[in-house]
């Protein structure tokens, strides 16, 4: 068995992200010594330079970036490649004092940081591992044509470029890893999916939600993605909480994340029309998303039929629903359907809308249902929680430094 030294965690994510923040949490909790490179593109009230989160040694890079505009959005991955944004890493390991002759894990959890990630293999870290968290699916059936050739997305691209030079890969379902490996068929692939972990959540609010029978101010949630290029079918959500709220005067409806200003004006006719009743809270930090989802009742994933990416997928969302004992809502392709059968309403790609929201009515009209469907979602989340999978990581760095070592897809 191998002592993994060090892991250098490189990410452009948001502080709030889960997955990042539960991955880094756990090194610290096994006692791996941690560091976090974060290059900052969401939120520019964060200061640039050291920090830390949970014990980690964390350095941040501010980069400045248009929140739409794609024009500016490519410019800022091409900045990433370059080498003045090189020199601010370099001179950010100084700072961290980052050692270079121990055994090194080099953890990207964004596609556009893979080069970055080769490029200090090649020329600071020669015997360290990468181990690339691939967060989705990025190869399409439908990619873009041009001259009769097929364009792979921008991600798929600095996959295909780094690699070579890939040596592991965290998938976050099992259900992608035989496709993941043809693409990458020299790589080791465990699997971490996106299970929320049980130390987030307030057990005894839960229970005690699901104690007393919700037959008044049920709440309906949605917090995420509120971008079309994110596939989210928001205009049926919306849909659905307006009927919601005109056949149920005791019913509250709360959406949450980052919009453009035609959402927000959607927003504020609703919030002026349903005063008290309907709520939108922008973009919420980590913790008032716990708070919230653990005094719902209904929460929902929708996906637009006509998205190019129906994918199955391995959302921390409906998890997160579960542990909270929140009945899911869902029109996407999920993993664990079958699990979810006694404790959610599940549509498949082009159920008709009025059947979506007929079933959500017919659903609140039924109270005992309801709070039968809410205990069962509590029950079934004991099977998805983090704690259950963390380990591969860790299983995953060794395996790394292993000699002769077997390939497995785990």
């Amino acid at each position: 068995m191998v002592t993994v030294m060090q892991v250098i965690v490189l990410d452009q994510h948001p502080m709030e992200d889960g997955r990042v923040n539960r991955h880094i949490n756990y090194l610290i909790e096994k006692s791996v010594k941690t560091y976090r490179i974060h290059i900052n593109r969401s939120d520019q009230t964060l200061s640039e330079g050291y920090f830390s989160t949970f014990g980690e040694d964390g350095y941040r890079l501010n980069i400045e970036s248009a929140t739409i505009p794609f024009k500016n959005t490519l410019r800022d991955e091409m900045y990433l490649c370059t080498k003045s944004f090189y020199e601010r890493i370099r001179i950010a390991i100084k700072k961290l004092n980052i050692k270079d002759n121990i055994n090194t894990i080099i953890h990207v959890h964004d596609p556009v940081l893979l080069t970055l990630a080769v490029k200090l293999k090649l020329t600071k870290f020669d015997s360290a591992k990468i181990v690339y968290d691939r967060h989705e699916v990025y190869e399409s059936k439908k990619d873009v044509g041009f001259l009769n050739m097929k364009i792979p997305r921008i991600a798929r691209f600095y996959e295909i470029v780094a690699r070579k030079n890939i040596d592991g890969i965290v998938s976050v379902s099992q259900e992608h890893n035989a496709s993941i490996h043809v693409l990458f068929p020299e790589t080791l692939i465990y699997t971490v999916q996106n299970f929320p972990s049980i130390h987030e959540y307030d057990k005894g609010i839960i229970e005690n939600k699901l104690i007393n029978i919700p037959n008044k101010n049920i709440k309906l949630i949605y917090v995420g993605s509120l971008r079309n290029s994110h596939d989210r079918d928001i205009d049926l959500l919306l849909k659905i909480f307006e009927v919601v709220l005109n056949q149920f005067p005791t019913a509250h409806c709360y959406i949450g994340g980052r919009c453009d200003d035609n959402l927000r004006y959607k927003f504020s006719q609703l919030k002026e029309q349903y005063e008290g009743r309907f709520e939108y809270f922008g973009e919420m930090p980590r913790n008032d998303v716990v708070k919230l989802t653990e005094s719902a009742h209904i929460g929902f994933l929708l996906i637009r039929p006509e998205t190019s990416y129906w994918v199955l997928t391995s959302p921390n969302k409906t998890y997160e629903y579960l542990i909270c004992g929140v009945v899911p809502i869902i029109r996407a392709n999920v993993e664990h359907v079958n699990d979810y059968s006694n404790c959610s309403l599940i549509f498949d790609r082009y159920t008709p809308e009025g059947l979506i929201i007929k079933a959500v009515i017919d659903l609140l009209n039924d109270t005992d249902r309801l709070h039968t469907m809410m205990e069962d979602a509590y029950m079934l989340s004991k099977k998805f929680i983090f704690e259950n999978v963390a380990g591969k990581y860790l299983l995953l760095y060794e395996s790394l430094f292993r000699t002769n070592r077997m390939d497995p897809i785990i």
